[in-house]
């Protein structure tokens, strides 16, 4: 390096030490009653026969005949 180069160490510090900004557990960590709530926003979980993504269902509507 040249004798002019201007270095700073940066600061050592590990940042799971600060825990003093945290106001609450992350979410794997939280009551299991929230996970409850999750099942009611996003269906439960898929059955065994209910493998395919949702992005590839097609929902067919049939015309009535008149």
């Amino acid at each position: 390096m040249s004798a002019n180069t201007k270095y700073t160490p940066a600061p050592q510090r590990d940042s799971f030490d600060d825990t003093a900004h945290y106001s609450q557990a992350p979410p794997s960590y939280a009551e299991p009653s929230a996970s409850a709530d999750n099942d009611a926003l996003l269906g439960g979980p898929r059955s065994s026969e209910d493998n395919i993504p949702d992005d590839f269902k097609v929902r067919i509507q049939h015309q009535r005949m008149q």
